[in-house]
């Protein structure tokens, strides 16, 4: 599949690639997609196609909206019940998929966009990820690595409701006050992510640890953007204070958001 025919209105490409994906229910998911898009928009400029890679592709809440857009799209993911479910759906002939046998592999081509969202997070050592990915890397092409502020405000909430839940065993208590608030369970939200049921994240980042480690693959940070705050996580049901969240954390210090999205070009290229 060819990329989108210039007739095509930016409109109805947005509407496409909105479309294609559930991630607008996951706090933050809307100003993701909307800085995905225009990331993918502006290197299909350049470009008669863009070739994107989609790690921890999990089931494939952000590879759809991109094959969407024309990109000649893989996804890889260690968890082979998420690949077949994606392989299953079949909506885009441009957008493959395929199982890796952990964090170092080795495709056999290279890509003008990586994207690896939420996923070192949950390695016990992302630094071979990482490797993996730069490798993968063409040259003059970017990579997109989202990840938690390991102490900001939803890390911090989230660790509280896991020892509230594990220690005190108060899970129905907390789950009702969810509910009340819109907040997604726990299930709902990993389906939208991936089948892997293993969910925990076992890393603290801070800004300094991601510069360190994307330093050690070769690679530079050409710019940093902070996700969310923490209101849209909390009321859950209104889409007004997910896109007021999501705005305000552009205006907070690094430290007070509770994620980040970095793009990183490799070394000398």
């Amino acid at each position: 599949m060819t990329e989108p025919a210039p007739t095509v209105s930016e409109n109805e490409l947005r509407e496409r690639f909105n479309q294609a994906t559930d991630y607008h229910a996951i706090p933050g998911g809307r100003k993701k997609l909307d800085y995905i898009f225009a990331l993918v928009r502006r290197l299909q400029a350049g470009r008669p196609q863009v070739r994107v890679l989609d790690v921890g592709c999990g089931n494939g809440p952000l590879t759809f909206p991109v094959a969407a857009l024309g990109c000649a799209v893989m996804g890889v993911d260690v968890n082979a019940a998420s690949i077949e479910r994606n392989r299953r759906d079949g909506r885009y002939p441009n957008a493959r998929f395929a199982v890796v046998p952990g964090a170092s592999f080795d495709l056999g081509e290279s890509f003008d966009l990586i994207i690896c969202s939420e996923v070192l997070e949950h390695l016990d050592a992302p630094q071979p990820l990482v490797d993996s990915i730069a490798r993968h890397l063409a040259p003059g092409g970017t990579l997109m690595v989202t990840v938690p502020n390991g102490y900001g405000p939803r890390e911090v909430l989230g660790r509280i409701e896991i020892f509230l839940r594990r220690t005190l065993g108060i899970g129905r208590i907390i789950d009702p006050v969810r509910r009340m608030f819109g907040m997604l369970d726990h299930e709902t939200k990993c389906a939208v992510h991936t089948s892997n049921p293993d969910q925990d994240h076992v890393q603290k980042f801070t800004i300094g640890e991601m510069r360190g480690i994307f330093a050690k693959s070769g690679l530079s940070i050409t710019e940093t953007v902070n996700s969310i705050f923490i209101f849209g996580v909390v009321f859950g049901k209104s889409a007004a204070v997910d896109r007021f969240d999501s705005r305000l954390a552009d205006f907070l210090p690094r430290a007070f958001a509770s994620g980040w999205y970095f793009l990183c070009t490799r070394d000398g290229r």
